[in-house]
């Protein structure tokens, strides 16, 4: 009897043995299929997104047609918001239209977004408050 109960609970215990492995197993394999199917799907978001026309933007920049460089610019970012050129030419556009405040939000979103840009969005960015600060000393407001 005793031989008995000492062989039911050494196969009790290479059942649990072999449970909690099977356990593991299912689990390393969950996560790793999650990171895959994650790393696929964020990979598709990257590479997805058709490349901005910088092209075309530079074109309609050098023409001096900034409305249309701007509706051109944001016509991208309302597929794919984290495009950093067409946010750079959204910035310039408005920049040079003199939408301070608009050029301001997209070169800071291009700085936030890619920190690759951050030397030439800083650029204008400091040029906006320098001016802002010019404005404010005769008494005018630029920025919010």
């Amino acid at each position: 009897m005793e031989e008995s109960l000492i062989q039911m609970v050494s196969q009790l215990e290479r059942t649990v043995w072999v449970l909690g492995c099977l356990t593991a197993l299912f689990v390393m394999g969950f996560v790793i299929v999650s990171v895959a199917f994650g790393w696929s799907v964020w990979r598709r978001h990257l590479t997805g997104a058709p490349r901005f026309d910088v092209e075309q933007a530079d074109l309609l920049f050098q023409r001096g047609e900034f409305l249309q460089l701007l509706r051109f610019s944001q016509g991208h970012i309302k597929q794919y918001p984290y495009s950093v050129e067409a946010l750079w030419y959204i910035g310039i556009a408005q920049y040079s239209q003199g939408d301070y405040q608009g050029a301001f939000t997209a070169f800071d979103r291009v700085q936030q977004i890619n920190p690759a840009w951050r030397e030439d969005a800083s650029a204008y960015l400091n040029a906006i408050q320098q001016y802002e600060t010019e404005l404010s000393e005769r008494g005018g407001r630029l920025l919010n």
